[in-house]
């Protein structure tokens, strides 16, 4: 039996995501939400790059968000995230120069999961489960991971 206390489910959650959560509210992302608020939460890891882009995408025109929301939306993600260095080049193919940030960071930190939707970074799944046991996939991907996890390792 596995020591559930010595294992700590992290995550990296590329900024689409955060903003089917933050932003849009988007119900196949509700759970993710209410998980990184539990008390034995997973732990989000960013990096400052991370919060830069997300800072950047919420102040452009079309997400129609004063500078007080933005704000309040960026404190909301703080207290979700724990920030954490920039990562070496793990020296996967990320064909988004854009995307290599979150990748490098899940394959340096050896998180659980790096959760996305974007190609550029599902394309990497099977050779950061090969080289690194990093799994990469989809939000949906990853609530059937948490599903079937029987012994209660990471629940």
């Amino acid at each position: 039996m596995v020591d559930s206390s010595a294992r700590v489910l992290t995550l990296v959650i590329d900024t689409n995501i955060w903003l089917d959560m933050l932003v849009f509210d988007d119900p196949r992302t509700q759970r993710l939400a209410a998980l990184l608020q539990a008390p034995a939460r997973p732990q989000a890891l960013a990096s400052e790059e991370m919060r830069a882009e997300l800072a950047d995408v919420i102040s452009r025109p079309q997400f129609r968000l004063e500078a007080a929301g933005q704000a309040a939306l960026l404190a909301r993600y703080d207290d979700l995230v724990l920030t954490a260095p920039v990562a070496l080049d793990c020296r996967l193919p990320c064909s988004d120069p854009d995307d290599r940030k979150f990748l490098d960071l899940a394959i340096g930190r050896r998180t659980t999961w790096l959760l996305s939707r974007d190609r550029a970074l599902l394309a990497a799944r099977k050779l950061a489960w090969a080289r690194f046991e990093v799994r990469i996939g989809q939000v949906a991907d990853f609530y059937n991971w948490l599903d079937a996890d029987l012994d209660g390792t990471w629940t």
